[in-house]
């Protein structure tokens, strides 16, 4: 044996013990549900498309393949599972399962990598490329949900939710993982379905010979498709767990082979991908292929515009814009009907519509109602144009300022490549009209970004239809123009106390699907950032209609529970819980209260438990500061004085808002009491009056700025995660597992929640 082989068998048995040393048996009946259902989707997608044959090849395989939950710290939060080919493992990682069990997501998974032992030990030869490979395993998992929704199945082991939204509008590109590859085999496959040989090319991949399908694509691109593999995507390997260099190759391999599709694909085949981009077995929908759709409708219009003013010889755009009039754009528009226009919502505006929009505005002098002539073809307008209209009509109020963007559409589209970036321009716009703060003079980039929070017509609408101080209009917007799970509770809190004092019964319809779109954008703020606050849930579903939030309530049990366990261990026992996952297992928060109430004995076990606790500890504030008889005893006014210490603040994380509520509760309490005798009230009176002037003073010397705060906010949340007390008792969500501690904790704690 060489020495080359012999150092890769030593490395490969180095990786085995260390997988080894962090695996674990799944002992999850969830997850082990997922698994056989996974393997059973699998099945029944081979023998529908590829054949009796090869679905008994799948099963004999799959069945032999060992799975285990992978404890490895390398592994946790930046993958979701590994197929170990040397040994012919399969691994998910726990933190993602534990997120995602019950879940189309963690099936997805199971079946990616069940795929690469496919791709590995059924079809013969080396894999091409680590692009193709993972994005095909992708492919692979995305046909095979889809293909079981429909021809008629139920996935039983996940959420009828889920089961009736891919059966309605199926399970397309929902996995993000390996996302630019993605674009690149998605688009490079669209011209094998245009030929009709699409699910012959997987077949071959996965059940054949990655010689042979090499050739197939030979057949289909010439060579050019080599020397793309070659100059590019060949180049793109792992460097790490979880990390690609993708983003160092993956733009030439993109203007390659769009380069390459351009001359090979007509307008028509692009009007058949733009039709059916979310159909079939697998979503092609991807920038690179909009943007080869885009350019080809550029290139007819410009054509049409030449033939449909008389021009037979090659003119400048404006010679034509010159001569067309009316009844050429109706022209126009009778042959394009709304094509052009969706293009423009959709797409990256081109740098052809750029200059036919901008000749078109100066021809026109500025003249709107000229102008305008055009916006049935076109749809919308570029932002730049947009600010110049706005600056050649001296628009410079808020309402104005949203006549504009509705009446030229900017934010219409919120699936469009433009919606993010024209959202940040007119969030800057909007500040600096009605002063929001310098934090909203971040402008991003283009592109879809599904991740940030943007503006929507209807929230606008709204918000001009209401009156109310500019403070309210700062607490609403303050949310927007940044990644959702980056904004602060503390900024949803305060949007949502807006919210509260807007009337919504009696209010107009145009009011109430803009208050309702509000609640959603705050929803989605929670979603994203993963539920930490229980309290916040509560005070979300408060609002307006009962509609159910769609958080993962598994989970959110699972977390309740590690912080009722540790809280009774640690001196506060809470009686009603069986109530409390009542409530949160139907996604009923609104009606969520915990007993007994705070008092001062009670608060010190929420210290030195911080990371297992924190979950709750706002939801008991809350109900403390609410407490009708919250100054009307020694015992509260002790736990108010207790709460306000400047020490006990940071032991537990009480933001500045909550620590002003309390104060202002305070002072309202003492405010309807009649009787001033007691010496603690009187202390409580003062002391109560001195945080709230401290606060506000500092709020005016200080105004807030995100960037900052989230320094203080983070080290303030790991000062109080790693406050330790002498007797503090930690039990994590992964210690209940533990054979007997459940037992363990109901004889001592009488805690009964499973």
């Amino acid at each position: 044996m060489s020495s080359t082989s012999k150092s890769k068998r030593k490395k490969s048995d180095l990786k085995r013990i260390k997988r080894e040393a962090y695996r674990g048996d799944i002992t999850s009946q969830v997850i082990k549900d997922n698994i056989e259902e996974s393997k059973y989707i699998i099945y029944q997608f081979v023998r529908n498309n590829f054949g009796e044959e090869e679905a008994d090849l799948v099963e004999n395989l799959l069945k032999n393949i060992p799975i285990y939950i992978s404890y490895s710290p390398e592994d946790q939060d930046r993958i979701n599972g590994c197929y170990a080919n040397s040994y012919n493992e399969i691994y998910l990682v726990n933190n993602f399962v534990k997120r995602s069990m019950g879940t189309v997501d963690l099936m997805h998974t199971i079946i990616h990598e069940c795929a690469h032992a496919i791709s590995n030990k059924i079809s013969k030869g080396l894999k091409i490329n680590t692009v193709i490979e993972e994005s095909f395993v992708n492919i692979f998992a995305e046909m095979c949900i889809n293909d079981y929704y429909q021809r008629g199945g139920i996935i039983k082991t996940i959420s009828k939710k889920e089961n009736y939204e891919f059966q309605n509008n199926g399970y397309y590109n929902r996995h993000r993982s390996y996302f630019k590859e993605g674009i690149f085999t998605r688009s490079m496959m669209y011209l094998s379905r245009i030929d009709g040989s699409e699910m012959d090319l997987f077949k071959e991949y996965f059940f054949g010979s990655k010689k042979r399908f090499l050739n197939e694509l030979i057949d289909l691109y010439d060579r050019d498709i080599l020397d793309i593999f070659k100059n590019s995507i060949n180049k793109i390997r792992r460097i790490e767990v979880g990390v690609m260099n993708t983003d160092k190759y993956i733009g030439k391999g993109f203007k390659d082979l769009s380069q390459v599709l351009m001359s090979l694909l007509t307008l028509d085949d692009l009007r058949k991908y733009d039709s059916e981009k979310r159909s079939g077995l697998y979503n092609i929908e991807n920038n690179l292929m909009d943007n080869i759709y885009s350019k080809k409708i550029d290139m007819k219009l410009e054509k049409d515009l030449y033939r449909i003013v008389g021009l037979t010889n090659t003119k400048t755009l404006q010679e034509a814009l010159l001569k067309l009039s009316r009844n050429d754009i109706k022209d126009l528009l009778s042959y394009w009907g709304n094509e052009i226009a969706n293009k423009n919502f959709l797409f990256e505006y081109t740098g052809f519509m750029k200059q036919l929009t901008d000749n078109w505005y100066k021809i026109n002098n500025g003249e709107l109602s000229k102008f305008n002539q055009i916006m049935p073809l076109i749809g919308t307008i570029p932002i730049e144009l947009f600010e110049t209209i706005l600056k050649d009509n001296n628009v410079n109020d808020f309402q104005s300022i949203v006549n504009f963007t509705l009446k030229y559409k900017i934010i219409n589209n919120e699936y469009g490549f433009e919606y993010s970036h024209n959202s940040d321009i007119l969030l800057s716009m909007i500040n600096e009209k009605i002063g929001l703060g310098s934090d909203f003079n971040y402008i991003g980039g283009r592109g879809r970004y599904e991740s940030k929070l943007n503006l929507s017509e209807n929230m606008l609408k709204a918000m001009v239809s209401i009156k109310m101080p500019d403070e309210w209009f700062q607490r609403i917007f303050k949310i927007y123009g940044q990644r959702k799970a980056s904004v602060f509770n503390e900024d949803i809190y305060d949007s949502i106390d807006v919210l509260k004092y807007i009337p919504f019964t009696n209010s107009p319809l145009i009011v109430k699907n803009g208050l309702m779109r509000i609640k959603e954008d705050i929803q989605s703020c929670v979603i994203a950032k993963g539920v930490n606050d229980l309290n916040l849930l509560r005070e979300i579903d408060g609002l307006y209609s009962n509609e159910r939030i769609p958080v993962n309530l598994r989970k959110l049990n699972d977390d309740v529970e590690t912080a009722i366990i540790n809280l009774a261990v640690n001196g506060y026992k809470i009686t009603n819980g069986e109530e409390i996952k009542y409530h949160i297992m139907k996604g009923d928060f609104r009606n969520i209260r915990i007993e007994p109430k705070l008092d001062v004995k009670k608060l010190n076990a929420f210290v030195g438990t911080y990371d297992t606790t924190n979950i709750l500890f706002n939801l008991v504030m809350e109900d403390f500061l609410q407490s009708i008889e919250l100054t009307d005893n020694d015992e509260n006014l002790s736990t108010c004085m207790k709460l306000l210490n400047s020490d006990m603040k940071d032991k537990l994380n009480i933001s500045d808002r909550m620590e002003k509520r309390l104060c202002l509760a305070i002072q309202n309490e003492i405010s309807k009491s009649r009787d001033m005798s007691g010496e603690l009230k009187n202390i409580m009176n003062i002391i109560s009056k001195k945080h709230i002037s401290k606060i506000e003073a500092y709020e005016k010397l200080f105004p807030e700025n995100k960037e900052s705060r989230s320094i203080d906010l983070i080290r303030s949340a790991v000062e109080a995660s790693t406050y330790r007390v002498g007797n503090r008792q930690i039990i994590r969500s992964e210690d209940l597992l533990k054979e007997g501690l459940k037992e363990k904790i109901k004889d001592d704690y009488g805690i009964s929640y499973e």
